[in-house]
């Protein structure tokens, strides 16, 4: 198993990277947008020309950057999977292979040895090289969608008269550091942010390979049961089954198939951002961990941490704005920005004073260069 801690920490670095490129994304396109010349409603359309003429210069920009992160990624997507792995299967391997030697499982081949555990390693190094390709491939393309949406938006603002050129552009790109550079379209057409999407995919690729490889490590002793583990916030597609045991090959007569719950949809158990975990059970020797929390005490407890985890995105996006209006607004642009980040961390501290929940700054930090 992994657990909330360790899970943060593996995913820590290849998070970091990309959260890095995005800043540095957003930094190469704000820098293409400057200019020394007073742009007014005369010579705005010139300066709009202009700036789409150097899209294939921001193209290029964007390019070196996304190379520059793919070794860094490499290296770390390897020793994410390697880890998740051994820190996972190890403890549990430990206590199997005493039990094997007592004769009450099956013996196994030592776990370096295990190609179950060696196949399944090496499919998700590369569905998540895959993955990460095509997302740097998306950033590509949506980074020039950005620096476009830019010039078209402060132009119009500033033929309208509604803005100055300066205050156009610092608030359009202010507006999308705030959203982010889009790494995914989904299929409801929904854009998903770098800040959004990475963890997701790199925290999910961590937690599957614990997952699979400690089931494929059962596999191997010829352990087919398993305990869920609890926790009191779980989410509506995971609640129902922790605390319980499950057949993991529907063969049990006396306890449920894994197969009946949410397991293998993305919001169900062991889905994408769950943290419950799975414990091989054998029955007259394991004793049971775990209970399921009641209903409505969990139901509170998720709610709360839903809320607790949009403050915290609040808080980033306002921190993001607020760097790029340093670069492109005024002194009374950024007076007003810091006053958004100050409101949105006493909004905080508010939520935390009624919930007696446990503020986590680390989540409302951003990357800064």
């Amino acid at each position: 198993m992994l657990t909330p801690n360790q899970l943060e920490q593996l995913a820590k670095p290849l998070i970091n990277i990309y959260g890095q490129l995005e800043i540095d994304i957003i930094k190469a396109i704000v820098k293409r947008l400057e200019t020394k010349q007073d742009i007014t409603k005369d010579n705005v359309l010139h300066w709009k020309f202009e700036k789409l003429r150097q899209l294939g210069d921001l193209n290029k920009d964007v390019i070196q950057l996304i190379s520059l992160m793919t070794g860094k990624t490499e290296k770390e997507l390897e020793k994410l999977i390697k880890e998740s792995m051994k820190q996972s299967v190890q403890p549990m391997d430990n206590w199997l292979s005493g039990l094997a030697d007592d004769g009450k499982i099956d013996k196994a081949p030592p776990l370096e040895q295990d190609t179950r555990i060696f196949n399944t390693l090496l499919t998700f190094q590369r569905q998540a090289t895959s993955t990460l390709n095509l997302t740097n491939s998306t950033i590509l393309q949506n980074s020039q969608q950005v620096y476009r949406d830019i010039i078209s938006q402060s132009t119009v603002s500033v033929m309208t008269g509604m803005k100055t050129h300066q205050q156009a552009v610092a608030d359009t790109a202010a507006k999308w550091a705030e959203k982010g550079i889009p790494a995914l379209v989904d299929k409801k057409g929904r854009q998903w942010s770098i800040e959004g999407y990475i963890p997701m995919v790199v925290k999910s690729v961590a937690n599957n390979v614990a997952n699979q490889t400690q089931f494929d490590r059962m596999d191997s002793y010829g352990v087919d049961l398993i305990e869920i583990s609890s926790h009191v916030g779980a989410r509506p597609g995971c609640a129902p089954y922790q605390g319980r045991i499950f057949d993991r090959n529907g063969k049990s007569k006396k306890y449920p198939s894994l197969a009946s719950t949410t397991y293998g949809k993305p919001a169900g158990i062991f889905g994408i951002n769950c943290h419950h975990h799975p414990y091989p059970y054998i029955p007259g020797v394991s004793v049971k961990r775990y209970e399921p929390y009641p209903i409505e005490e969990n139901a509170k407890a998720y709610e709360q941490s839903q809320q607790q985890r949009k403050m915290e995105r609040d808080i980033r996006k306002a921190k993001n704005n607020l760097e790029v209006i340093r670069r492109l607004g005024t002194k009374e642009d950024v007076a007003a920005a810091r006053k958004k980040v100050r409101e949105k961390q006493a909004n905080m501290r508010a939520f935390i004073n009624d919930t007696g929940r446990t503020r986590r700054y680390d989540r409302e930090q951003i990357i800064k260069k």
